[in-house]
């Protein structure tokens, strides 16, 4: 019962980052270059899949569902700001500073001049 319980916190926690997106168009870069390589050569695929001139549909969605989540998160994220901003008070802080702070204090060990009580243990 641990492993699914993991894999299920993993799933979340991916979902909660917007992994989906990034999933998403993985499998749309994957598909475009195998139905491009059967078209034309690897590196002519390659060069089409990725220079975003032509987005086929799954790629136009995740760019979309990626736009829409940040678009959701930083409002959020703004508003939140918004209310914390418009309940608080201004505070003056006064960074001018007229003494000089106090000296540390100074630690002094006295010197030992007689040997230990005990010898060091020895290596066994």
């Amino acid at each position: 019962m641990r492993r699914p319980g993991r894999i299920l916190v993993a799933l979340l926690l991916g979902f909660s980052l917007g992994w989906q997106w990034t999933v998403l168009q993985s499998v749309a870069w994957a598909s475009m270059l195998v139905q491009r390589t059967a078209e034309s050569g690897f590196s002519v695929a390659v060069r089409t899949t990725f220079d975003g001139s032509r987005p086929c549909s799954l790629c136009r969605l995740s760019r979309e569902g990626r736009d829409a989540q940040q678009k959701s998160e930083g409002g959020v994220f703004l508003k939140k700001l918004d209310v914390l901003a418009s309940d608080s008070k201004p505070v003056s802080i006064g960074l001018g500073v007229t003494e000089e702070p106090p000296a540390p204090p100074e630690f002094t060990a006295e010197r030992r001049s007689e040997p230990p009580a005990h010898e060091p243990p020895r290596a066994a």
